[in-house]
C-alpha cells in the first residue's frame, strides 16, 4: 500500500512538473528533434554479407582472410539475350559495351566477355594462348570458327555463353574496396546502369546481377518502402483514433508521439555510428503500434476524468497517477523483450532489438511530455458529474472488456489449464514437425 501511495506521489508530482514547464519542455523537444534530424543525415545502409555477422564470429573473421588472401569477392554479372550472339553486330556492340564499363565502373579489376577472354589451344609440342577474338570476325566463316571454339571449351559454357549460343554474358570482377565499404559498393550499379541505358545499347535485352547491384536496390527498396508503410500505419491509426476519441486533439498528440519517437530513434542510432539493414523497415510500424497504445491509454483516462467533471490540470495530473504506472510496466517489459534479440548472433536482429528497446522507450517519454501538454491548452469543460460518480459506459468495447474481465476473474484455474495444456501441445507438435 506505502509503495503503491509513493508511485502515485511520485506520478502527480511528475504532472505538476509537466505542466509548470510546459512551454520550455516543447522547447526542448523541440529543440531535440531538429537535432536527431540532423544527425539521420549519416546513416547509412548495409546489407551485405558481412553484415549479418557479429564482429567476434569465426565465420567473419574467415571471411576477412580470404579477403586478404584473394582480394574482392565480389562481382558485377550482365546477361544479354539475343537471336544470336555470333553475329558480327552483336559482337561488335559486346565489345564496345565492355570497353565503356571497364574505363567507367569504379573500382573495376577486370572485363570478361567473349570478346576479349583468352584461349588455350594444345599444339604439337605444348599449349598455345592467344585472344579468342584477336580482332572481330569479318567473314561468315570467321565467326564460324569461334562460335565452334567458344561453343566447345568448358571454361565458357554457362559463364560466358549458353549451349545454344542465345544468352551472354560479360563478368566484372572487381578490386578490393578502400576505405568505407558501404559508399564504395554503392558506386557501382548508378553507373553500370547508366552506361547500359545509353542510346547506343537500346536494342539490348539485358539483366544485372551481383552483390553490389542486389545491395543498392534492397537499399532503394527499403529506402522507398519505409516511409510508404509508415505512412499507411498512420494513415489507418489517424482513422481509428478518430473513430474511437472523435476529438481532433486526441488523434493529432498521438500521431505526433509516434512520429517524433521514429526521429529520435532512428537520430540516435546515427549518433551511435551504427548501419541500418533491412530489418529498420519494421522499426516505424513498431514504434507506431506501441506509442498509439499508449497514447490511447493516456487519451480515454484524460476523457473519463474530464467527464466526472475535473478541470484540465487536475483531470491530467489524475491521468498520470492512474495510467503512467502501467505505461511504465508495459514500456520496460516490451524493450526487455528487444534487449533478448541481443542474445542472438545475427546481427540484423540483434540491432534490431537494440532500435526496438531504444524507440519504445523513446516512445514513452514523448508520451508523457506531449499528451499532458497538448489536453492542458484550453478552457474547463462544465461539470457534467460530480467527482464521485461513476461514469455509466455501455458501449461494444467497453461490454467486451467486461465480458473477458468476468470470464477472468470467474474462472482463473481453467483458463491458466488451457494455456498449460496449449504450451504442451505445442512442444509436442515442435518436436514432431519442426
Amino acid at each position: 500500500m506505502e509503495e503503491n501511495y509513493t508511485s502515485t506521489n511520485l506520478l502527480a508530482k511528475l504532472a505538476g512538473f509537466i505542466l509548470a514547464w510546459r512551454w520550455p519542455l516543447m522547447v526542448a523537444v523541440l529543440f531535440l528533434t531538429v537535432f536527431f534530424l540532423n544527425e539521420m543525415r549519416g546513416l547509412k545502409m548495409d546489407n551485405s554479407n558481412e553484415a549479418f555477422f557479429v564482429e567476434e564470429d569465426r565465420t567473419l573473421a574467415t571471411y576477412h582472410r580470404f579477403h586478404d588472401t584473394f582480394g574482392n569477392d565480389e562481382f558485377v554479372y550482365i546477361l544479354f539475350e539475343t537471336e544470336d550472339f555470333f553475329q558480327p553486330e552483336t559482337v561488335k556492340l559486346i565489345a564496345t559495351l565492355a570497353t565503356d564499363l571497364e574505363e567507367n565502373v569504379p573500382y573495376v579489376k577486370e572485363v570478361k566477355s567473349l570478346c576479349n577472354v583468352e584461349y588455350i589451344e594444345g599444339v604439337e609440342g605444348g599449349i598455345e594462348i592467344y585472344d579468342l577474338m584477336e580482332e572481330l570476325p569479318r567473314t561468315p566463316q570467321q565467326m564460324e570458327i569461334i562460335r565452334k571454339k567458344a561453343l566447345a571449351e568448358p571454361l565458357y559454357l554457362n559463364n560466358l555463353i549458353s549451349p545454344d549460343g542465345r544468352t551472354a554474358a560479360i563478368l566484372l570482377e572487381l578490386e578490393p574496396y578502400p576505405g568505407d565499404k558501404v559508399d564504395a559498393r554503392r558506386t557501382i550499379a548508378p553507373v553500370v546502369r547508366e552506361i547500359l541505358a545509353r542510346p547506343q545499347y537500346a536494342s539490348l535485352e539485358y539483366y544485372t546481377v551481383g552483390t553490389p547491384i542486389i545491395n543498392y536496390d534492397i537499399q532503394a527498396v527499403t529506402a522507398k518502402e519505409t516511409p510508404l508503410f509508415m505512412l499507411i500505419c498512420i494513415v489507418l491509426e489517424m482513422l481509428i483514433l478518430f473513430w474511437t476519441i472523435r476529438r481532433v486533439r486526441g488523434v493529432i498528440a498521438p500521431i505526433i508521439v509516434v512520429i517524433l519517437s521514429v526521429f529520435w530513434t532512428l537520430g540516435m542510432v546515427g549518433i551511435m555510428g551504427w548501419t541500418l539493414n533491412m530489418m529498420v523497415i519494421i522499426i516505424p510500424t513498431l514504434l507506431i503500434a506501441v506509442g498509439i497504445g499508449n497514447s490511447m491509454h493516456v487519451v480515454a483516462e484524460f476523457q473519463d476524468q474530464q467527464q466526472r467533471g475535473l478541470g484540465r490540470k487536475e483531470a491530467i495530473t489524475n491521468t498520470l497517477t492512474i495510467v503512467g504506472l502501467p505505461c511504465l510496466l508495459t514500456t520496460l517489459t516490451t524493450a526487455a523483450a528487444f534487449l533478448s534479440f541481443l542474445a542472438t548472433a545475427i546481427k540484423p536482429i540483434r540491432e534490431m532489438g537494440a532500435y526496438a528497446a531504444i524507440g519504445v522507450i523513446t516512445a514513452l517519454v514523448l508520451l508523457l511530455i506531449v499528451v499532458p501538454v497538448f489536453f492542458s491548452f484550453g478552457k474547463d469543460r462544465k461539470k457534467a458529474m460530480s467527482k464521485n460518480t461513476t461514469l455509466n459506459r455501455n458501449d461494444l468495447f467497453d461490454r467486451i472488456l467486461g465480458w473477458i474481465a468476468l470470464i477472468n476473474i470467474k474462472h482463473p484455474r481453467a483458463i491458466l489449464g488451457i494455456f498449460f495444456v496449449l504450451i504442451v501441445f505445442w512442444h509436442i507438435l515442435k518436436s514432431y514437425f519442426f
